[in-house]
């Protein structure tokens, strides 16, 4: 099994509650090793199995990849 590590962009993270609104989603979602949401930069970085299918930023409308 391979990990991999990315970290997105997010808008609307206004508060420590949306921080852990966000992890809290994240982490419901299969494969997800860990998620670590930054409110000061505006990021989440997510660790997961790299089997996941590719959807994430999908399934987290709010999330964008970060260059």
């Amino acid at each position: 099994m391979t990990l991999q590590t990315r970290s997105f962009s997010v808008t609307g993270m206004h508060c420590r509650g949306c921080e852990a609104a966000i992890e809290s989603a994240v982490n419901e979602l299969d494969a997800i090793r860990s998620v670590r949401a930054h409110l000061a930069q505006d990021k989440v970085t997510v660790t997961w199995d790299d089997d996941m299918d590719s959807s994430l930023p999908t399934r987290c409308h709010k999330m964008h990849p970060m260059i």
